[in-house]
Parts: C-alpha cells; sequence; structure tokens
C-alpha cells in the first residue's frame, strides 16, 4: 500500500486506547472490590510514555530508554487520569502540557530504582492554586473499601483514585511551581 498512512495511524491509537479503557475499567472495578493483585511485569519505559503520550499535544515528552519492572495497569490508569485533568484543568487558552518518565538512582545496592512519572500543566489563571490541605482533603475522600465514604459517580476522580491505598510503593505527590502545575507518582 502506498497510499497515506496518517489516518490508519489514528485509528491504530483509537483502537489502542479503547482496549486500554477496557483494561482500566476492569481493574477499577477490581481496586472497588479490594480484588485488585498489582502484576509487575518488565516494560520498556519508552514505549509506555510513547503509548500514553499518543494523541495528545505536549509541550514536552520525554521517556528514559531502560526497561524497569512495575504495575503498568495501575500507572497507567493514574496518568490517564493526570494528563487528561492536566488539559482539562489546566489554562483553558493553553495548558502546555508535559509529561516525562525517569528512572531515579538505584537504591543502596540492591537492583531496584525509583521511577518518576511527571505530569505538569500551565495552572488556570482564574482558579486558586492547589495547597498541602486541598490535596489531603482529596486524600480523606478516597474510600477504602467499597463500603465507605461515597464518590460521586460522574467524578473523574481528580487526586482521587484510590491507588495509593491499594498499590504497595506508588506514591503520588502534587508540587505547585511558579504558574505551573506538576503531579509526580
Amino acid at each position: 500500500y502506498d497510499g497515506p498512512r496518517h489516518p490508519f495511524q489514528k485509528i491504530l491509537t483509537s483502537l489502542r486506547r479503547g482496549m486500554q479503557m477496557c483494561q482500566q475499567r476492569q481493574a477499577y472495578l477490581k481496586l472497588m472490590a479490594g480484588a485488585y493483585q498489582p502484576r509487575n511485569v518488565p516494560c520498556s519505559l519508552y514505549t509506555f510514555g510513547k503509548s500514553l503520550a499518543s494523541g495528545r499535544q505536549l509541550i514536552l515528552e520525554q521517556f528514559s530508554a531502560v526497561w524497569a519492572k512495575f504495575d503498568t495497569v495501575a500507572c497507567e490508569m493514574i496518568l490517564e487520569n493526570a494528563l487528561s485533568n492536566a488539559f482539562k484543568h489546566g489554562c483553558p487558552q493553553n495548558p502546555d502540557v508535559s509529561f516525562t518518565i525517569s528512572a531515579g538512582e538505584r537504591c543502596n545496592e540492591s537492583q531496584r530504582f525509583p521511577l518518576v512519572f511527571r505530569v505538569a500543566n500551565r495552572t488556570h489563571p482564574e482558579r486558586p492554586p492547589i495547597t498541602a490541605d486541598f490535596i489531603q482533603k482529596l486524600v480523606d475522600q478516597v474510600p477504602e473499601n467499597t463500603g465507605s465514604r461515597a464518590v460521586p459517580a460522574l467524578s473523574d476522580q481528580v487526586g482521587g483514585v484510590p491507588l495509593p491505598r491499594h498499590c504497595q510503593g506508588l506514591w503520588i505527590r502534587f508540587e505547585p511551581e511558579a504558574g505551573r502545575r506538576s503531579c509526580h507518582i
């Protein structure tokens, strides 16, 4: 075939994203039921990042060219939410969203090293800055099991995906910068 490939690439990207959303939905249902089992699998950070970045207009996308073993489903759920919110809640004229994934320094003598997933955007000029108190209130609203505090059915779970309580080793940190907001996972 010698015709244009761009329309087919867009179709493939849409198909992949739809399949990922279906997988995420199943994982989320298991999380809420308390039955989710984290599964660390080897994955290229570069490929993982490119997959999440595809179809999005980012001012910076930078992904380490290393392989790591981590729960790709849980991380993908968190990052899809973070990226979506960066566009949705950032500056309406120009959200300037950036997305990076890097490997930190090795921990002690072990083969383990932390992974840093960072999503940042330009803040909405008419919204108040995110404070540590605001983040703590969001975290306090996260349900510990299906019988606890309610989360609105139509909520996009801004800051409230219950992964930190169910997936060991994942930490989410929000850091305000001058005119920017970033989420480190």
